[in-house]
């Protein structure tokens, strides 16, 4: 008897619902260029544990004019300027949450003085979520580190970041700091050979951690390598070079046994390209080349949803401003989503948010009035949905659409027979239900606690085909 697995992935992908939808963009909120609630926001929108809410920093504004934390309802109401930077300032990165304290790095300021950084070389922060308790963890003087351009990974009460300068050869280091503070270990200085000029942050499996540097490797084009947290067992991955890619920036996105990733140059047109590549390092493929038209120079990361991948570029495209685009995870079907222009925003510089149905980002420039920037959303409208259906008969979920609760029957023999898993993950890929079900007659399925939004399920065989695949929606 052949085993199935039911999946339901908390996912959306608008290549499956061509002939379904239409989107919209809107700018749901403008910063005020250099104004007191802050504006040129960097990085991406980290949201709260619910999904109503984002946290995020400007790299410039506020009181003091070096930058803000701020957060804003996902519909764009109640902006709140929660922090104002006073020293520490050139936000690059986004905010890690955990529990109720936010944790981030700025690239300047924060009271150390190198001899490569006589401004300051920023610092590593803490901040609650209601603003207080601002508690400056690290001081980068150089010798530490500097110029963090990326974010934190949090391990267990260990802090893990990249400083794009400084260390021992001012190349660059990898650290480990308690989330307290103190504790700090510098596990790894770049030297050119093994990498120069991390620019991204890393992804951790275990207690090995994989990262991106921009430049040296051995081609001065940047390197992708692995390191454990103790700072042994390196590993140069692979080395760009020319047309398969320069330059990496952002971080590395792992799925389905893959490493995806995005390169600022390089490729036929030297223009940027995205990537995939086996986390051992094997197999490494140029999914696309970016070129000026189709969007150009990505600094960000890609978000995933099922086999589609999300992306932002910081120029080209129709007004040559910045695009969002998608791209299935085999390399087909890239599209360009928005082309970024004046009032849309402009030179978006960090990573799209997926939640439900919306892709959720920001510009450092452009806007309606004030040349700060905006946050945007794209939005996926569905029409003709209640005839949503699996892609045979023998899957049958109903009602579709629904208030949370569905009703799933089974009517093939193989399936029928027997119990089936079924599991059911959020927008962040964790598991928010899983139960072994007996597959005759109906089964209920309780979402009633989880957003509106469009979800994929599929039926798997044990080899990974697909035996059945549909589209639940959540209407409230």
């Amino acid at each position: 008897m052949k085993k199935f697995t039911f999946v339901i992935l908390a996912t959306f992908t608008f290549s499956l619902f061509t002939h379904l939808c239409f989107a919209q963009y809107n700018v749901i909120y403008d910063f005020d260029f250099g104004g007191l609630k802050g504006s040129s926001p960097h990085g991406e929108l980290t949201p709260n544990a619910t999904g109503n809410l984002f946290y995020g920093l400007t790299q410039i504004g506020g009181t003091h004019g070096d930058g803000t934390v701020f957060s804003v309802d996902t519909d764009g109401n109640n902006y709140r300027d929660i922090y104002n930077f006073n020293g520490p300032s050139g936000i690059i990165g986004s905010l890690l949450l955990s529990g109720k304290t936010m944790y981030g790095m700025t690239s300047q300021g924060g009271g150390g003085v190198g001899v490569y950084c006589p401004s300051g070389c920023g610092c590593v922060f803490s901040v609650d979520t209601n603003g207080q308790r601002f508690k400056q963890l690290l001081t980068f003087d150089g010798n530490n580190g500097g110029y963090a351009f990326g974010n934190l990974t949090l391990i267990g009460t260990r802090l893990f970041g990249l400083s794009l300068s400084g260390g021992a050869n001012n190349a660059g280091c990898a650290f480990a700091i308690d989330s307290g503070g103190g504790g700090y270990k510098d596990i790894l200085d770049f030297n050119q050979t093994n990498g120069a000029a991390p620019e991204g942050s890393f992804i951790a499996f275990g207690k090995v951690l994989y990262g991106m540097a921009a430049a040296g490797g051995a081609h001065d084009s940047g390197c992708i390598f692995k390191i454990d947290t103790n700072g042994g067992g390196y590993k140069d991955l692979h080395d760009f070079h020319g047309k398969y890619g320069a330059s990496p920036a952002g971080t590395l996105l792992y799925a389905a046994g893959k490493f995806y990733g995005l390169t600022v140059l390089g490729g036929t047109h030297d223009s940027g390209v995205v990537f995939s590549m086996d986390t051992n390092g094997n197999n490494y493929k140029k999914l696309y080349d970016f070129s000026r038209a189709e969007g150009a120079y990505p600094r960000g990361t890609l978000s995933i949803s099922g086999k589609v991948l999300y992306g932002m570029t910081n120029l080209g495209g129709a007004d040559d401003s910045g695009v969002v685009f998608t791209i299935d995870t085999d390399g087909t079907n890239y599209t360009k989503l928005v082309d970024f222009a004046g009032v849309k925003g402009t030179y978006p510089w960090g990573s799209p948010t997926l939640l439900g149905n919306t892709i959720y980002g920001m510009t450092s420039s452009g806007g309606t009035i004030y040349d700060g920037g905006v946050i945007f959303t794209f939005r996926n409208y569905t029409t003709g949905i209640n005839e949503l259906s699996a892609k045979n008969e023998e899957v049958r979920i109903y009602p579709n659409p629904s208030t949370g609760i569905f009703n799933i029957a089974f009517s093939h023999p193989e399936l029928v027979s027997g119990s089936q898993t079924i599991e059911i993950y959020n927008v962040f890929g964790q598991r928010i239900f899983g139960a072994l079900k007996q597959v005759q007659g109906d089964n209920p399925i309780d979402l009633s606690n989880q957003p509106n939004g469009i979800y994929l399920y599929r039926v798997l065989k044990d080899d990974g085909s697909v035996f059945g695949e549909g589209k639940l929606v959540i209407q409230k």
